[in-house]
Formats: C-alpha cells, sequence, structure tokens
C-alpha cells in the first residue's frame, strides 16, 4: 500500500499553512510598568498581589507589633467569651435548683448539668401533657412508625417528633451506656440483632423513658438500688 504524501489525494498535515490571525488583530502591549522592570536583568516580575501588602516605605519592626496588638485583642475576646460562658453557668445551676423536678431526674447515670436542663425543658413537658407513655414516646421520636397494607407492613424511622426532645433525650441514652450496666447491656444486644448505632441509641431511649417516665409521675428520684434490671445484671457475673 503507497504511503501517503503530499502529492497523494490527500494533503499531508505538513503541506497545511499554519492559520494567521484575522486582520486588524494585534497582540496587547504589556503595560509600561512591567515592560520597564521586564528590561531589567534580574528584576522582579510583577504579581498580581502586588500592593496587597504594607507600603514598602514601612518599617519592618512595625510588623510584629501588630500582631501582637491583634493577639491581645482576641485574648480579650476569648477572656469576654469565657467569662459570659461563667456567668451562663452560674444562672443554669440557679434555674435547675428552682425546677421542682430537677431531683427526680439528677441523680440518672452521666445526665450532666446540661443535658438535665435539656431533659427537663424539652422532655418534661411532654410528660406532663401526655396521658401515657405510648403517647410520649411518639412524640419524643423513641417509636418508629410502621407503614401496614394488605400483607406487608413497613417499619420506618419517625419523622414527625419534637426534634429537640429527640436530641436531648439521645444525648442522655448515648451516654449513659457508659455508666450503667444495664443501658449498656440493652445496647449491645440491639447492635448484635443488627441494629445501627442510631437504632440502637433509639431503643435505649424508649428503655430510659419507661425510667423516667415512673419517677416523673411518683417524684421519686432515680435510684439505682430500686432499679431491678440494674440490680439483675449487677448480680450476673461479668461477661
Amino acid at each position: 500500500m503507497p504511503a501517503w504524501t503530499a502529492t497523494s489525494r490527500w494533503t499531508s498535515w505538513s503541506a497545511i499553512p499554519p492559520r494567521r490571525p484575522p486582520s486588524g488583530w494585534a497582540r496587547p502591549a504589556w503595560p509600561p510598568s512591567y515592560a520597564a522592570t521586564a528590561t531589567a536583568a534580574g528584576a522582579p516580575q510583577p504579581s498580581c498581589f502586588t500592593g496587597c501588602g504594607p507600603p514598602r516605605s514601612q518599617s519592618t519592626s512595625s510588623i510584629p507589633r501588630s500582631r501582637v496588638d491583634c493577639i491581645r485583642i482576641q485574648v480579650r475576646l476569648l477572656r469576654s467569651l469565657l467569662g459570659s460562658l461563667a456567668d451562663l453557668g452560674r444562672a443554669l445551676a440557679a434555674a435547675l435548683g428552682e425546677h421542682p423536678k430537677a431531683t427526680v431526674l439528677q441523680p440518672l447515670p452521666r445526665i450532666g448539668q446540661i443535658n438535665l436542663a435539656q431533659v427537663l425543658a424539652e422532655v418534661g413537658p411532654i410528660l406532663d401533657r401526655t396521658g401515657d407513655l405510648s403517647a410520649a414516646a411518639a412524640e419524643v421520636g423513641a417509636t418508629p412508625v410502621t407503614k401496614q397494607s394488605g400483607n406487608s407492613a413497613v417499619v420506618q424511622f419517625r419523622w414527625a417528633a419534637n426534634t429537640r426532645a429527640r436530641n436531648a433525650l439521645g444525648i442522655f441514652a448515648d451516654n449513659s451506656r457508659h455508666a450503667s450496666r444495664w443501658a449498656a447491656h440493652l445496647y449491645r444486644q440491639a447492635r448484635r440483632r443488627g441494629k445501627r448505632h442510631p437504632q440502637a441509641i433509639r431503643i435505649l431511649m424508649r428503655a430510659w423513658l419507661r425510667v423516667i417516665w415512673a419517677c416523673w409521675h411518683t417524684g421519686r428520684p432515680y435510684d439505682i438500688n430500686h432499679h431491678r434490671a440494674e440490680q439483675r445484671l449487677a448480680q450476673e457475673p461479668a461477661a
């Protein structure tokens, strides 16, 4: 098969003339300042950041001083923020002392001061206005939704719930499993059944809500010695 050449039917690439710019087109000239500096040997090239820094006539000794002033301002802002947080903590402790149900839920394992205030503010009103435990668990978002059509049933996550109450109770349930053997046992059982971490936490939320419901409506503070499930696990040997 003959090789393709410029004299063949198809013109070779080398024979195609280069494309020329249209008439009237000219390359834009560089700015005069760049042309002046580019001709000098070893002159620095212009940068898009030129003019963003301090003036050339400014002394370099003033740059560390300005940084020190910025650090001092940030330190004063941080001290003011820490002082505001301390005032908020004292106000929160005073408000918890005035709540009638604070002493009832304060002995719960690893509930903490902030989480206790969240549970009292978000879950407490739900416990007061609901008539039974199942309604409270549904409003808190601790129970799933079952959708049934004919012979098929699907269990789904409950979206229509009080999200602030669910977050408050979920934080407590997650923290309690590190201090309560009963809560840790329920969590491990749920994970062994194939439940994911959020599902296991919601199962633990329902279990703790039964305990909180009893303490809330009887007015008796939580006592681990009266928690029968906790005592049964305490008597069993550690796995």
